[in-house]
């Protein structure tokens, strides 16, 4: 995973069978987004690299390489997303992404509640404006 060349269209996070690539909002009025991708989820069936848009310019690539099995410590890549690079203690990472996941779902819809009110607020305005020109 590339985060330069990524677009955030959730693709890849929408077709992943087994639900190993999150992507967490964590900044609404940018549209921020967090990549995280659980390499003991995955099934390496391709389907992330097949539905993504920039995979022909290196955005999401799979390698052929499996990840090392979990033992003393969790493997550190910037590629592989935040949360593994957040956490030190293999025996934490299952809780970690089950709270991520949670955090994501809740992070979808509170950005959903925000750009309702960002819509609102704008046809207020608008309305007010034109009130305004009526005067």
């Amino acid at each position: 995973y590339e985060e330069d060349l990524c677009i955030f269209c959730d693709k890849c996070e929408n077709v992943c069978p087994p639900g190993a690539i999150l992507f967490e909002i964590v900044d609404y009025e940018k549209n921020k987004r967090e990549y995280n991708y659980n390499p003991y989820l995955c099934i390496y069936c391709g389907a992330c690299v097949d539905v993504c848009p920039k995979a022909d310019e290196g955005c999401l690539v799979q390698d052929n390489t499996r990840t090392i099995p979990l033992s003393k410590e969790v493997p550190k890549d910037k590629k592989l997303g935040y949360l593994v690079n957040r956490v030190n203690n293999p025996k934490e990472l299952e809780k970690e992404w089950n709270e991520l996941e949670k955090r994501a779902k809740n992070s979808r819809d509170e950005y959903a509640v925000y750009k309702k009110a960002q819509r609102e607020a704008a046809r207020k305005a608008k309305m007010a404006k034109k009130a305004e020109g009526k005067k």
